[in-house]
């Protein structure tokens, strides 16, 4: 066991890094705001955790709290909730499609039936997948749609395939927003209630500062997926994750 001497050291440093991790934006571009100065009981809990024992390392799919309540917020926007080992946590919604056109075996070659110019186009580029509006007549290596908040391709654009055309939306942080039916009509997110949804959790208070993203699919499909994600980064930090669950109520 540490000496009390060897420990002050010790969570001094912690404390100090939890701080710069929440407060110290300005160094790396980000505007700060006044009134969103960080919650100091979550720099304390934070701090609590890793001088406990706890790494960076938790459950790699995510810890299972934060899964469970991700599927079980899922109704709140159109889409059917989903089961503790069908939500896997990232870092991003970036890394979410990432691991997710991998576990669809996409990469490279494939073809999303997409609006061409979205968020992640220079992603879907970089990766090799091809896309655009209009089914290709040739044979890709595989197939899918996808959407994204904001740019969907219309109701009913994606009624003509079949059932069995894996379908992606991308919602960004509308998640946990209290903005989301402004941005994305529900009839879009009815049209699809068992799609793959990837999206972000920035729509959480201060998780700004963090950086998280999530996918939520049938356990069959995210198996493959979650094999990506588990051989790129391992899992996401456990203190973002932390800061998930504090900011949605939830003192672990």
């Amino acid at each position: 066991m540490s000496s009390p001497s060897a420990e002050r050291p010790l969570g001094a440093a912690i404390s100090k890094r939890a701080q710069l991790a929440v407060a110290g934006q300005a160094d790396r571009g980000i505007p700060t705001r006044e009134e969103s100065a960080p919650d100091r009981t979550l720099i304390e809990s934070l701090r609590h955790h890793l001088l406990a024992g706890e790494t960076h390392y938790p459950e790699r799919p995510g810890m299972s709290v934060l899964r469970k309540r991700i599927g079980e917020r899922l109704p709140a926007i159109g889409y059917a909730p989903r089961a503790t080992d069908e939500v896997l946590v990232t870092t991003s919604e970036g890394e979410s499609l990432l691991v997710t056109l991998l576990g669809l075996k996409m990469v490279p070659g494939g073809f999303l039936k997409a609006q061409r110019g979205g968020r992640h186009q220079l992603l879907l580029d970089w990766l090799g997948v091809h896309s655009g509006p209009d089914i290709r007549t040739d044979t890709p290596a595989s197939f899918a749609c996808y959407q994204e908040a904001g740019s969907l391709l219309g109701p009913g654009s994606m009624s003509s395939e079949a059932e069995s055309t894996p379908m992606i939306d991308a919602i960004g942080d509308l998640l946990f927003s209290e903005q989301y039916s402004s941005n994305l009509p529900p009839e879009a997110l009815n049209e699809h209630p068992n799609a793959i949804v990837i999206g972000n959790l920035a729509g959480l208070p201060g998780l700004d500062r963090f950086s998280l993203g999530f996918v939520t699919a049938d356990a069959e499909t995210l198996q493959e997926i979650t094999k990506w994600k588990q051989a790129s980064s391992i899992c996401s930090p456990a203190p973002s994750q932390r800061a998930a669950l504090w900011a949605l109520g939830v003192r672990p």
